[in-house]
């Protein structure tokens, strides 16, 4: 009996278990770009506490947040509010907050895994800054770390090569 209680508490103590994956899709930018149904330049105007929930991090509990973003450009794919919302949590670490030098820095181009979304199966997906610009991609619930970079500069090179792929990938079609 001991042992199907202990093979049952570890199936579900799995990642697995529940259908998650901190694995970053293997595709590059290009084809997250292309595949992406929708692309904004937004800024955030609020956020507001939703519920207290467990991170699963480091066994700790935390605050889900409400993020309302102004659509600034809306760069691809429909946009039927100039308003969208995501939920999140509150910025729990500096990469959150960086934008690889205006995107500039060789370490976010050189792997597909260098982003500022921090992917953890328990964790809402993202946490933001009121009165700051992100460039969103798809749905924050795809799991690629680039998908939600900060831009603090209208000549951010991530800003600058996503409309250029958009862009081309238009006039291809």
């Amino acid at each position: 009996m001991r042992i199907w209680l202990i093979a049952l508490v570890l199936c579900f103590a799995s990642p697995q278990a529940w259908g998650c994956s901190n694995d970053a899709p293997k595709i590059d930018a290009n084809t997250f770009i292309e595949q992406a149904d929708r692309i904004v330049l937004a800024k955030v105007t609020s956020a507001k506490f939703v519920q207290e929930m467990y991170w699963g991090l480091n066994n700790s509990w935390g605050n889900l947040i409400e993020y309302t973003f102004n659509i600034i450009d809306p760069i691809k794919g429909e946009v039927q509010d100039n308003e969208i919302t995501y939920k999140g949590r509150p910025v729990a670490h500096s990469r959150e907050i960086y934008d690889f030098k205006k995107h500039s820095d060789q370490t976010f181009w050189n792997s597909i895994y260098a982003g500022r979304t921090i992917d953890n199966c328990f964790l809402p997906i993202e946490s933001f800054v009121v009165g700051v610009d992100y460039l969103l991609i798809g749905d924050l619930n795809d799991n690629y770390p680039k998908r939600a970079e900060l831009i603090l500069d209208k000549d951010d090179k991530w800003l600058a090569y996503v409309r250029e792929q958009v862009k081309e990938q238009q006039g291809n079609d």
